[in-house]
């Protein structure tokens, strides 16, 4: 199978897995249950009677809603479930508690304006380039020495 091939049926079987979960679910539960079956059927005709293959099947492969939910968690999209089955939860948390839902939503507000702020002021003060014709060549003067560094005589400025 070439990459784009590869690449393609992982993709359909990703949006397989999202839009038809019915489907998905019953096709996992009859291959497990299917496998459940195979492993009772080697235990008869290893000699066993029904019941007892049945049980010892079962302890063998364990639960299988376990092994339903294990396959569930490593399938493709199952973070896409993950973070709605979160989201919802989150959303059930704040609405339980107004009070803290209205300081965390100020905060995020006055946090996110604060940098909005910051930012805006850093680009038009330091990243964007000043209003003047070769605004590269521009130099700033300065006396470093005392008595007055922010004003260079005309003297020091020819030397």
């Amino acid at each position: 199978m070439t990459p784009v091939a590869t690449m393609l049926a992982r993709l359909r079987h990703f949006l397989r897995g999202l839009f038809r979960r019915d489907q998905v679910e019953s096709e996992l539960r009859r291959e497990l249950d299917g496998c459940v079956e195979m492993l009772v059927a080697e235990k008869v005709a290893d000699g066993m009677s029904p019941q007892e293959a049945r049980r010892a099947a079962r302890l063998e492969f364990g639960r299988v809603d376990q092994v339903a939910e294990r396959v569930r968690d490593v399938r493709p999209g199952a973070w896409i479930e993950q973070t709605g089955r979160e989201i919802r939860r989150c959303i059930r948390s704040l609405a339980r508690s107004p009070g803290f839902t209205l300081i965390v939503v100020l905060t995020l507000g006055v946090g996110i304006g604060a940098n909005a702020a910051t930012f805006s002021l850093v680009h038009a003060l330091m990243l964007r380039p000043m209003p003047f014709p070769e605004a590269d060549r521009l130099v700033a003067v300065q006396e470093t020495s005392p008595p007055s560094p922010l004003f260079v005589t005309p003297g020091d400025y020819v030397d």
